[in-house]
């Protein structure tokens, strides 16, 4: 079993970079140092249950997608729906139009 620290450092990497955000950003909207951001990504400290709670509401994820393994499902369903419209509009037209493309090559193959 991965250490706890190790499996929360590697969840926030893996969203704050789903999010394009650098450590400086995610940083100062939580308002820790940066150094203290990197040392929680590298499984070398902890954080609070206040930090925990600001790191989920930054990255638009359930506080218990943090501590989710490999193995699991990332993020429930009903989060990836608010995911979705936090981003911005032209990017949600990019997702919508490769979502239809894919549907259709599968209906198209499965003919």
């Amino acid at each position: 079993m991965q250490e706890i620290k190790s499996v929360f450092g590697k969840n926030v990497q893996k969203y704050r970079k789903l999010l394009k955000l650098t450590q400086e950003e995610l940083a100062e909207k939580i308002d820790v140092s940066q150094t203290f951001l990197a040392n929680i990504e590298r499984g070398k400290r902890g954080a609070s249950m206040e930090t925990i709670e600001l790191l989920a509401k930054s990255l638009s994820i359930p506080y218990t997608a943090l501590f989710e393994t490999e193995k699991e499902e990332p993020v429930p369903a009903i989060n990836k729906k608010v995911f979705y419209y936090d981003l911005e509009e032209a990017l949600r037209d990019s997702i919508e139009t490769a979502v239809h493309e894919c549907i259709k090559k599968n209906l198209s193959s499965s003919k």
